[in-house]
């Protein structure tokens, strides 16, 4: 059954239901002039907080500011902010800047209050304090405000706080929030709520677009009240300006960029946890790297993450069989990691989950040329203390084993390893797959004699005459 619309005159009994003539405003889902682009207009100051015409963080300019010798301001924007249902949330931030204030001097952040139907406020809260300015850079403060029981609307404001002793002035702009907004529900529809029948008004009264605000019609009280239809709008959230902005340099860094907000981040490694180490493996989408004893791993597929619960950690090698020495070289096989030391190997599954990951096996043959591991074709050759040596599974049990594949050139590479090892070079491996070849290249730093370059063809031993000796200058 369609909802009739509103007439003038016309007798309305307690519990029936309208919809107006001339539909109500929405309500807003941004706040109107929140970077005062068009200055102190939809704007409330109270304590310190007063308008100014210059410091601000977007283009024009404008901002709130307060001086230091004023205990604490605030800035807060009459936009009516309308959350769907208790317990919905949204985001409010604004952009702090302390100036030449020492840090805890002067203190900044984003603050959101609701307030009931009657505009009576009911609850506040406050988004992370910016008490270090760092020279005059712009910081950002956010909440997530979470819609309390009984509250109809929450307004967004930029609170500003000065020691007593300070004379620094502080600024803040760009007040922005974002989430779902009610808006205007889709076949909003009023309900008469008055005790008795009454008679409607000449003219149409100014509709409340608020769920629960009610509207006096002569005899008539209307209520706006709940549509169950929801309708979906689609609009750009962020776009840039039309020329680069002025990038800063600090780290934490804020810049205005037409709608979007720039901060400077690092992309270096700064997890305490992750170890300085040139033994390092990628497999399982996770970087792994030999500390000491043990072996430490990434967040998968965040190798600025070494910390997380149940998804970065270590391998306890350490405590497995042959793990008395520090790890010197790694590689894998067969979608397993081989951990060596100088003593022996060890070999894990490894796996994206943590809890998937276990010990497989280990056996007396150690590497500490991290650089030397290639897989050739279902093996991984490596240089050993003994020579070039192998890791491959029996085929008649799929047992793994370690094999000799070096014998007949181990002691020209033995002697190799001490004429150019005293240089502080490390011996690299490489597999070509077209020629079916591993190479073993030593690095010298003068001249050493040409010697044999071990080369596996089809997975048997053989030497090359036609370049015995790769050797690189520095």
């Amino acid at each position: 059954m369609a909802v009739p619309l509103w007439q003038p005159g016309t007798l309305y009994q307690p519990g029936d239901i309208v919809q107006p003539i001339t539909a109500p405003s929405p309500t807003a889902a941004q706040v109107e002039n929140g970077d005062f682009a068009a200055g102190n207009v939809n704007w409330d100051f109270t304590g310190g907080a007063e308008f100014s015409t210059t410091g601000g963080y977007s283009g024009n300019g404008n901002c709130v500011r307060m001086p230091g010798n004023v205990a604490d301001g605030l800035a807060l924007n009459r936009t009516q902010l309308v959350v769907p249902s208790t317990g919905s949330t949204f985001e409010a931030t604004a952009m702090i800047n302390q100036g030449a204030s020492i840090a805890g001097a002067t203190r900044g952040w984003v603050e959101v209050r609701w307030y009931d139907i009657d505009d009576v406020q009911i609850a506040l809260e406050r988004g992370n304090v910016v008490s270090d300015g760092s020279g005059g850079a712009w910081h950002q403060s956010k909440v997530t405000a979470t819609r309390p029981a009984g509250a109809a609307y929450a307004r967004a404001g930029i609170a500003l706080f000065s020691v007593a002793d300070h004379n620094h002035p502080i600024w803040g702009d760009n007040l922005s929030v974002s989430g779902t907004f009610a808006g205007l529900p889709d076949g909003l529809v009023y309900k008469a709520v008055q005790p008795e029948s009454g008679f409607s008004a000449p003219d149409e009264p100014a509709w409340p677009p608020i769920l629960g605000q009610q509207v006096i019609d002569n005899e008539v009280i209307w209520e706006a009240v709940a549509s169950t239809r929801v309708t979906w709008e689609a609009s750009p959230l962020y776009v840039s300006g039309d020329t680069e902005p002025v990038w800063p340099t600090d780290i934490g860094g804020f810049v205005k960029d037409g709608t979007i907000n720039w901060k400077t981040v690092s992309r270096r490694v700064e997890d305490e946890n992750c170890p300085d180490s040139n033994i390092v493996v990628i497999g399982a989408s996770k970087v792994f790297a030999g500390d000491d004893d043990i072996v430490r791993y990434s967040a998968t597929v965040n190798p600025l993450d070494w910390t997380s619960t149940d998804d970065a950690g270590y391998l306890p090698t350490g405590l497995q069989n042959y793990g008395a020495n520090p790890v010197s070289a790694m590689g894998l096989y067969r979608g397993n990691l081989v951990v060596f030391n100088s003593e022996a190997f060890q070999l894990w599954q490894i796996d994206e989950d943590p809890a998937s990951m276990a010990f497989i096996d280990a056996l007396p043959l150690g590497s500490t040329q991290h650089r030397s591991i290639a897989p050739v074709s279902n093996d991984l050759l490596f240089l050993a203390s003994q020579g070039i040596r192998s890791i491959g599974i029996a085929a008649s049990s799929t047992n793994y084993q370690a094999g000799d594949v070096g014998m007949p050139i181990d002691p020209l590479v033995d002697g190799l390893m001490r004429e150019v090892g005293t240089s502080g070079t490390k011996p690299k491996g490489l597999y070509q797959p077209a020629a079916g070849q591993y190479m073993l290249i030593f690095r010298g730093t003068g001249d050493v004699r040409p010697s044999n370059l071990l080369l596996q063809e089809n997975g048997d031993p053989i030497l090359q005459e036609s370049f015995d000796y790769i050797h690189l200058e520095p």
